[in-house]
């Protein structure tokens, strides 16, 4: 079962982080591109809303909080997926949309 990114009216479901945390996440070609390692959200009002997925080991040393992590952005081109690219979201699975 895959769960809709939005609703009828545009609205967004809740998800749990740990829906997404280790989903390995595939592009529109079918291809692993990595695993979600890590989520970048921002607070707006009484809620938090995902900018973004983080994978590979920069996420991983991000969620640790390792030395390398504390800088103000320690990721790196490709360990960051915009929110906007997920086209939907299966058990264990995040697909992308193309672009």
């Amino acid at each position: 079962m895959t769960e809709p990114l939005e609703d009828a009216k545009g609205v967004a479901p809740r998800l749990r982080l740990s829906d997404l945390l280790g989903a390995r996440v595939v592009g529109a070609d079918g291809r692993v591109v990595g695993r979600v390692r890590d989520v970048r959200a921002r607070r707006e009002d009484d809620r938090f809303l995902v900018e973004g997925l983080v994978l590979g080991t920069a996420g991983i040393r991000a969620r640790l909080g390792t030395r390398a992590a504390r800088r103000p952005e320690p990721l790196h081109e490709g360990d960051l997926v915009p929110w906007d690219r997920v086209a939907e979201i299966a058990p264990g699975v995040v697909r992308l949309r193309a672009g």
